[in-house]
């Protein structure tokens, strides 16, 4: 068991350990590094609460950060970039407001379980075939289309928006530039196959 000499005598050690590497450090900054510690301290308030002046040498003007520039964010996620040549949710809901085609490239089991309502289901491979030919018939030439898929690197909208056109169709076709479920995400309306 240690003594209480023992004991001091360790505190003692301890403390003077850390007076030396504080003095050393104290000594590398100004020696080395050409400058002293900044040492903050707090002035007594004046009784007049007149501003104090700035110590000897330094400069009295308030140092102003530099603003800070933040990434571009849509106001809304029907406003979320796209890639070129697509168009936004925003877009595609005002096109939904008009009226206009909505035909659906996914899988047909992912149209069943939900689509935007309204919509066709129209894959690319059922664009040439009797029942997608005559679906397609029902739009008026030149009327405009929007055609989705999943979103995201899914190119389903854009393989029926090619067989579309190669079948010979005039129409005005939009890609959304999102995808089904970004479009349920942001409470648009959507149904399901009866």
């Amino acid at each position: 068991m240690p003594t209480l000499a023992s004991t001091l005598s360790r505190f003692l050690a301890i403390v003077g350990l850390g007076f030396l590497l504080a003095t050393g450090h104290q000594f590398v900054r100004t020696a080395w590094l050409g400058h002293p510690s900044i040492v903050l301290t707090r002035a007594a308030p004046t009784p007049d609460n007149t501003p104090l002046p700035a110590p000897v040498g330094t400069d009295p003007t308030p140092v102003q950060p530099d603003p800070v520039e933040m990434p571009d964010q849509p106001a809304s996620p029907l406003d979320a970039p796209v890639k070129d040549g697509s168009i936004t949710l925003r877009e595609a809901y005002e096109l939904f407001e008009q009226g206009v085609f909505f035909l659906d490239a996914r899988h047909e089991e992912d149209f069943n379980a939900g689509h935007i309502e309204g919509a066709f289901w129209m894959p690319a491979a059922r664009v040439t075939t009797e029942e997608g030919r005559t679906d397609l018939s029902i739009i008026e030439p030149g009327g405009t289309v929007v055609i989705y898929c999943t979103g995201g690197d899914c190119d389903a909208s854009e393989n029926t928006a090619l067989r579309i056109e190669r079948m010979g169709f005039n129409f005005d076709i939009r890609i959304l530039g999102k995808g089904y479920t970004d479009w349920v995400d942001a409470g648009l309306p959507t149904g399901v196959a009866p």
